[in-house]
């Protein structure tokens, strides 16, 4: 035994010599301890956060803007004009994984 576990054993003794053998129960039971205050604060989150403020606008992204010249420029070339389509359950229409594409 090292001197921790000595010394634990000599204070558990020296309490058992004063207030009785301490009794551990035999069933599952879960013991409630009192707990500090210090232990038990949470945090109390603010009233309402803030609203209204300013959120700058920097104008559109350079990859979406990127993508429509993109898309405008395929457009013209194909001499086609792509419209995307919804379902019946205003899902959009997308191509099958079945389709095989060939080159031109």
């Amino acid at each position: 035994m090292d001197k921790d576990i000595k010394t634990s054993l000599k204070n558990l003794h020296d309490q058992e010599a004063v207030h009785g053998a301490m009794a551990i129960p035999s069933e599952d039971v879960q013991l409630e301890e009192q707990r500090e205050p210090l232990l038990t604060w949470k945090p109390t989150p603010p009233k309402s956060h803030p609203v209204d403020y300013f959120v700058p606008d920097f104008g559109k992204d350079h990859e979406i803007a990127d993508s429509q010249r993109h898309e405008g420029e395929a457009e013209k070339k194909l001499k086609h004009t792509w419209t995307p389509k919804k379902d019946e359950d205003d899902k959009w229409v997308l191509p099958s994984h079945e389709i095989e594409f060939h080159l031109l």
